[in-house]
């Protein structure tokens, strides 16, 4: 077998191999050149040179302003990794300002809370500013209470979802001096208690409005917005008593933002329970717009739905004597 080599205009190799039966092109042999040429280059290089590319690191020559960005955007398991890269990010990840975890759902069940990652009594997060927790379960500090975020000290925003409280603890206790935004998805709970004193935005989600009472140690002289909403619509009866004793502590509020569904829920217990309408609603005395959100679209709309939906705010806002403007949307 002959190989024959033909050199075109444009560095092109073209390679046939001769086997007596006819001429046969391989141009594969044309990329193991253009590999060799390569090889060749390279060999032709320093050493010196050659061990100041291996070194080069040009991700970790960043400032530390624009690393702590990039892993802001990762979750905490995989940015708390990055401190076995070199000397450069050992102690990088400890000044994140944002921290996301979600445990695994294969480490984690919907059903079972024995399967929830457990948060530590108390997170020493000195730098702190935005913290979002799914699936955790917390345990007691002290007196049957969970207190696990008094120690972040810069803290601004806190998400928590999908959590419960475990062994002894029965309060989940949101303790903060600079937490100025909190949401409560679905977590379980005996008890709830705020003291956060810089609080301007408060939302929470699903029927701990109806089951577990709110406490709080401070008057929210900040608040501007407070959110209830995330119920289904398909509970038929709740203690409007202490949703109102919720109403109570967020008395302070500028915008309230209530779920149509929470609100059918109140009519529901007025309706079964007449004599849950003697329980009194608070007297907001910042309050400018409270907005109802409907579960329901426009064209299942009916006259009585809004109706019902319309007494319901007329009793919550009985004692305000500063009538806010009401939008249902």
């Amino acid at each position: 077998m002959v190989r024959k080599f033909k050199f075109n205009p444009g560095n092109k190799v073209e390679v046939s191999n001769d086997r007596g039966g006819g001429i046969y092109c391989s141009w594969s042999t044309a990329t193991i050149v253009s590999v060799n040429a390569i090889n060749i280059y390279t060999s032709c290089l320093s050493n010196q040179e050659l061990k100041r590319q291996r070194r080069e690191n040009r991700i970790s020559e960043l400032p530390d302003c624009l690393l702590l960005h990039i892993l802001s955007f990762l979750e905490a398991r995989d940015a708390v990794r990055t401190c076995i890269l070199s000397k450069r990010w050992k102690d990088l990840c400890k000044r994140l300002t944002t921290l996301t975890y979600t445990p695994s759902l294969f480490t984690s069940s919907y059903y079972g809370y024995d399967w929830y990652a457990k948060c530590p009594k108390s997170l020493h997060l000195p730098a702190l500013r935005t913290l979002h927790l799914k699936f955790f379960n917390f345990v007691a500090t002290h007196d049957h209470c969970a207190e696990p975020f008094s120690n972040c000290h810069v803290l601004n925003t806190l998400v928590i979802s999908g959590c419960s409280l475990i062994e002894d603890a029965q309060v989940l206790c949101i303790s903060n001096q600079t937490l100025s935004n909190l949401t409560i998805s679905y977590v379980s709970a005996d008890q709830f208690s705020l003291s956060t004193p810089n609080l301007s935005s408060f939302t929470i989600k699903g029927s701990s409005l109806f089951h577990q009472p709110l406490a709080s140690t401070c008057n929210l002289s900040f608040l501007q917005q407070v959110t209830f909403t995330g119920m289904d619509g398909y509970f038929t009866i709740g203690e409007a008593s202490i949703f109102l004793r919720w109403l109570q502590v967020f008395a302070n509020v500028k915008i309230l933002k209530v779920g149509s569904a929470v609100l059918e829920t109140i009519h529901n217990e007025f309706r079964l329970n007449p004599i849950s309408k003697k329980a009194q609603p608070p007297r907001f005395v910042r309050l400018e717009l409270f907005i109802v959100y409907k579960h329901f679209t426009d064209e299942e709309e009916t006259l009585a739905s809004k109706q019902e939906i319309m007494e319901v705010v007329e009793h919550l806002l009985q004692n305000t004597t500063s009538m806010p403007r009401v939008d249902i949307i």
